[in-house]
């Protein structure tokens, strides 16, 4: 899945976004972002980040 983040949820956790739009728990969402299973911009996220952008 790939979500785009717009203005509206910018700085949002990325855990929290995850769980609301994936419809996962946000435990299942922090094993995600840890497993490398979440992309920010690209990239793997270190830690729950705040940030703009488009994750995968």
């Amino acid at each position: 899945m790939i979500f785009t983040i717009d203005s509206a949820h910018a700085g949002e956790r990325l855990d929290v976004f995850l769980a609301r739009e994936g419809d996962v728990t946000r435990s299942r969402a922090g094993a995600l972002i840890r497993e490398g299973a979440a992309r920010v911009n690209g990239s793997v996220p270190r830690g729950f980040l705040r940030e703009k952008g488009a994750l995968a």
